[in-house]
């Protein structure tokens, strides 16, 4: 099952699944978090997604626009090579106001993080998890202060985020674990861009998606 997890990855990312050297070793691929892997005729890409609620992901909508459902897969967990579980979404759901986040609709996922309901904060700081390039094949950590926030949909961070981290979460650590206050967005030379989006986190959402494909769902094997 390795070496067959192994073969697919490579072909949905069209690069060979091998280790990255410096890596964030210490940060351990989160059940919720996921790398999604978009595969269309000629064009191979990723970005990052993770689950806000039962069979709800978020990510960028940038990396979904003009995509079919049949044409991403997510894999929650992954890290080099290998992954907990692969997900195919029935449907995909974009903010009603037009900003840069999706939802995609999948069956699967025990776990996801809960959104903030307290606001961010200029100067403080949060965390972002994503497969960013050139380490994308680890969930890599990053230490984002706050730098601006309209008190709306935007929030700016002061730190440049890498192709790949499009889509992941911004968390704020809260007792054992961690909330969601937003999504990756985009990035320049010095600074992220990063949105709320409360309208996608409607636990109806999703409802009436459609049927997954019986093989939506497939767990590595322990080696």
């Amino acid at each position: 099952m390795i070496r067959t997890a192994s073969l697919l990855l490579a072909v949905l990312a069209g690069i060979a699944p091998t280790p990255s050297a410096g890596s964030a070793d210490a940060v351990e691929a989160h059940a919720a978090i996921g790398r999604l892997n978009l595969a269309a005729y000629r064009k191979r890409q990723h970005c990052t997604a993770f689950l806000a609620g039962p069979g709800l992901v978020l990510t960028a909508a940038h990396c979904v626009d003009g995509r079919h459902p049949a044409e991403l897969h997510l894999l929650l967990g992954y890290r080099r090579g290998e992954w907990d579980l692969h997900l195919r979404p029935a449907a995909i759901r974009r903010d009603a106001d037009g900003g840069d986040v999706a939802a995609l609709c999948v069956g699967g996922g025990a776990s996801w993080f809960r959104p903030s309901r307290t606001p961010p904060r200029v100067g403080e700081t949060l965390l972002v998890l994503g497969y960013g390039r050139p380490r994308m094949h680890a969930l890599t950590a990053t230490s984002c202060p706050v730098s601006a926030y309209d008190g709306g949909a935007r929030l700016r961070l002061a730190c440049p985020l890498t192709p790949g981290t499009s889509g992941a979460p911004v968390l704020r650590p809260i007792g054992d674990g961690h909330e969601v206050v937003g999504v990756i967005s985009r990035s320049n030379r010095t600074s992220s861009l990063a949105l709320r989006a409360p309208g996608l986190l409607d636990p109806g959402l999703c409802r009436n998606a459609g049927s997954l494909d019986g093989d939506t769902a497939r767990r590595r094997s322990s080696r």
